[in-house]
């Protein structure tokens, strides 16, 4: 019996998103073979692909983790299908290959530590200030349910650490950010914080167009590159029994 891990990542048009996870890879402390498949990949980095190179590698169980924002992702569900993960189950099959599933980031508390820093660096006088956490967001009722959960969660908690004024969130989809932004932005300072695994067209442009005309102050930085995003696979990996 030999283990490995397979990290499904969404990946991005942009070169550096790429980079970041190979580079996030090659910062693992960890004792089994790793493959990256890349959702939007195609050749060598596809999903596939990466569970042919660790059964090259003589691994027999895989553990899966997604390195994705929220279990609301409508990708999550592809995922779990195309590896033969049925509603509910935490083990699959691939070839000989057993799987086994992890969940998403979700607000992992080292992902609230990572956002805790944004936070610490946009903010100047928080009782005077709402804070805004942007998320992608799904289409699907169910879905948003799940990703409107979690950012709920964090923004109480946000508002309840740093004493800010308020604390709220918006989604790409559905769209809604320029208008929550606005009717915040009319009566308190705005602080806008993203909710991204790595920079790209959502952080870089969608957002700041999608605010021409707010008043708001922003930090583009997502999720990586930081340590804790290491750290958290690292974790996944050590629980893994």
């Amino acid at each position: 019996m030999k283990k490995g891990v397979l990290l499904v990542v969404h990946g991005s048009r942009f070169p550096k998103w790429r980079q970041v996870i190979h580079r996030l890879v090659k910062d693992l402390h960890i004792e089994y073979p790793i493959e990256i498949g890349f959702l939007d990949g195609f050749g060598e980095e596809g999903i596939t692909e990466a569970l042919l190179g660790l059964k090259k590698n003589g691994v027999t169980q895989a553990l899966v983790i997604p390195l994705f924002v929220c279990s609301g992702s409508g990708h999550i569900e592809e995922i779990r299908f195309s590896l033969g993960f049925g509603e509910g189950r935490t083990i699959s099959y691939f070839q000989e290959i057993t799987l086994y599933w992890r969940e998403p980031l979700n607000d992992h508390p080292l992902i609230r530590e990572v956002l805790k820093e944004r936070i610490q660096d946009l903010s100047i006088n928080p009782e005077k200030e709402v804070l805004m956490l942007v998320a992608h967001g799904s289409q699907s009722g169910e879905k948003q349910d799940v990703w409107e959960a979690m950012v709920a969660r964090m923004a109480s908690s946000f508002k309840k650490e740093f004493g800010f004024k308020g604390a709220t969130y918006a989604t790409i989809r559905p769209n809604n950010l320029k208008k929550r932004a606005l009717a915040v932005s009319r009566n308190h300072s705005l602080l806008i914080l993203p909710l991204f695994i790595c920079e790209g067209y959502y952080t870089k442009k969608f957002i700041p167009q999608e605010l021409d005309g707010v008043l708001y102050r922003y930090d583009r930085r997502p999720y990586l590159p930081h340590s804790n995003g290491v750290r958290w696979v690292e974790e996944m990996v050590e629980n893994w029994v």
